[in-house]
């Protein structure tokens, strides 16, 4: 990735999505992260992931508080939903990820 990406100035964003898959997940997941926080619009933007993970303990790699925290900055940005698909045979795997990011979860703020 060596271009710079900046989306400062796409105002008119309604959605964006990331597949993430087992390679190098915590590096990709800065990225996506890096590219949200940079997200200003006043429309409303529905956010979406999937990754895909060869086991349930990578998703200790991802910052789930780093992300709970963009996604509560409602002024930068007008998240609508976030969306998290889980790529693997986990039967614990939506529990894992809400008890991750409580504040989002008690909002009901991600499916």
């Amino acid at each position: 990735m060596g271009e710079i990406i900046n989306l400062d100035s796409n105002t008119n964003l309604r959605s964006i999505s990331w597949s993430i898959g087992y390679d190098d997940t915590s590096h990709n997941m800065d990225f996506a992260l890096m590219l949200l926080s940079q997200i200003v619009s006043p429309h409303p933007v529905h956010v979406q992931f999937q990754f895909g993970l060869e086991s349930i303990s990578k998703l200790d790699l991802i910052d789930w508080a780093r992300m709970e925290r963009i996604f509560m900055q409602r002024e930068q940005a007008n998240f609508e939903k976030l969306t998290i698909h889980l790529c693997g045979d986990f039967q614990l795997a939506q529990e894992t990820v809400m008890s991750r990011m409580p504040v989002l979860a008690a909002m009901a703020f991600y499916r």
